[in-house]
Order: C-alpha cells, then structure tokens, then sequence
C-alpha cells in the first residue's frame, strides 16, 4: 500500500534526523550498512514523496560522512 510505504519512509527520515550522529558512531555501522543502499534504491521510487523522503534521509549522513555512505558515494551521486 502506497500510503503504508510513505509513511514508514516519514518516520525514517525522522529517525535519521535525530540520531545521524549516533547511528554513523555505531560500531560497525549495521543499520546504516543496510538502509542507505535502500534508500538509495528509492531515489528511483514512482512516488515524489518517497524520492524525497529517502535523499532526505541520506543527506542527514553526509555531514557526517558515515563509512556506509563512502561506499555508496557513487550510487548516491547518480541519484541525485
């Protein structure tokens, strides 16, 4: 379901706003192996919100630098 969709993908924009700095210090950085790939995926989602919602959710790491976003750099720039 489309709104079932943009409503996680709110909830996980608030998320990464409030804690980018402690999901990027997490040793091994776990989530952010397996969710900034995923996101990066929805760049190409049918849905604006959901586009929007996903680079909002990577930008809040590229302050950061999370490793997990360095690996993906590429990808994330050919989204944009």
């Amino acid at each position: 379901d489309p709104a079932h969709v943009e409503g996680a993908y709110g909830a996980l924009h608030k998320i990464c706003e409030d804690s980018a700095d402690a999901l990027a210090l997490q040793p091994g950085q776990v989530a952010l192996n397996t969710l900034i790939p995923k996101f990066l995926v929805s760049f190409g989602s049918p849905s604006e919100y959901v586009r929007k919602m996903a680079l909002g959710c990577v930008n809040q790491f590229v302050q950061v630098m999370a490793e997990a976003l360095a690996t993906n750099l590429d990808t994330y720039l050919k989204g944009l």
